[in-house]
């Protein structure tokens, strides 16, 4: 029922949560909204917070800086994000893929109409949930020409602290460049005519082992 109360917060893209922010920020810097969440685990993008919110939904208190806007993932939602520097239209170089715990699947359709002809790509990512981690196929549908020649593709399992990463071309091992950051993350050179399959191998962290990664990275 909270969910047909509301009227800022909406679904964008069907598994990204989004909460405007309305009101003015409070003199400790912060504004607040008070949000209806549905049930299930939700993660705030741009920090790795995680929220779990019992069955019929919850509501929250979320507070931001006027820089910030509480967008949350749903499990398996999967978010390609641009990695590179210039403010360019053509189809990027360097894709960063979040992964978000749980199943889902998502396409990432590119075309090359911006150069005057019908071309189209789609990347199809499809993630699930395995006993001991997480399982991610990737493969193209299309004309592969629309897909830049040195494209890297970078996959980071956001709700994973740490864990082994292999990484399979069309079925066979391959090297994958681990990223240190604040959870799982590797890259590799992208084949638009080829299938990937990124297997994430992890155990799962407890409450204190996660607040102590969320106070390292604040």
């Amino acid at each position: 029922k909270g969910a047909y109360k509301e009227k800022l917060g909406y679904l964008f893209g069907g598994r990204l949560l989004v909460y405007p922010i309305v009101e003015p920020k409070r003199k400790s810097g912060y504004a607040k909204v008070k949000a209806w969440i549905p049930e299930g685990k939700w993660t705030y993008i741009f920090t790795g917070d995680e929220y779990t919110i019992a069955k019929g939904g919850e509501y929250r208190t979320l507070q931001r800086t006027l820089e910030s806007i509480p967008v949350l993932a749903g499990q398996g939602a999967i978010v390609p994000f641009s990695m590179d520097e210039s403010n360019s239209i053509a189809n990027p170089k360097r894709i960063e893929i979040r992964i978000f715990g749980g199943n889902g699947e998502f396409d990432l359709f590119e075309d090359n109409r911006e150069y005057g002809n019908d071309d189209e790509f789609t990347t199809k990512f499809v993630a699930e949930q395995a006993a001991k981690g997480q399982i991610v196929t990737i493969c193209g549908v299309g004309n592969p020409g629309v897909i830049p020649a040195d494209r890297v593709l970078r996959v980071k399992f956001i709700n994973a602290a740490d864990g082994n990463i292999t990484v399979e071309k069309n079925g066979e091992k391959i090297e994958a460049k681990k990223i240190y950051e604040d959870c799982a993350c590797a890259e590799f050179p992208f084949d638009a005519t080829a299938r990937y399959t990124v297997k994430l191998f992890s155990r799962d962290a407890s409450e204190t082992e996660k607040l102590k990664s969320r106070a390292k990275k604040i």
